[in-house]
């Protein structure tokens, strides 16, 4: 159990150092094209055992992020915890909101869902008005 979390919590700091170097040399609409490849044999459908691997997942970026070893942004934590649940063949979706905030200014947010469920940054969503989303689709979409 504690081989398996630390493992976990290895690939969550692998992917978020991915997660900035694509951000830092690919072009955000390229990156978009890249991340929103359909998944084959992906089912919309949820089950205890995706539940149980999207909380792992969560948990495990979550943990990582607060250590403060890396100063990633949201867009870091939605690339890492996308390409994580990719591995585990469970479609994501990325959504991109803005807002004025007092201490921040204009200001935007993303945040990673999978299927109806807040993967990463959806305790900040409420906060942002939504203006466009993009991800996976199903080959049968």
């Amino acid at each position: 159990m504690l081989k398996t979390k630390c493992l976990l919590l290895l690939e969550a700091l692998l992917f978020l150092l991915i997660a900035r170097l694509l951000l830092g040399l690919v072009p955000v609409p390229r990156l978009v094209g890249l991340l929103s490849r359909p998944l084959c044999g992906a089912t919309e459908t949820s089950s205890p055992v995706q539940d149980q691997a999207i909380a792992s997942v969560h948990d495990a970026i979550l943990w990582v992020w607060r250590r403060g070893w890396l100063r990633d942004r949201c867009f870091h934590r939605a690339i890492a915890a996308h390409l994580m649940l990719r591995r585990r063949n469970i479609p994501t979706r990325f959504h991109y909101g803005a807002a004025t905030l007092p201490e921040r200014g204009l200001t935007g947010h993303v945040w990673l869902t999978a299927g109806e469920t807040f993967v990463v940054g959806g305790d900040q969503a409420s906060r942002y008005r939504h203006l466009f989303d993009w991800g996976q689709q199903h080959p049968d979409q």
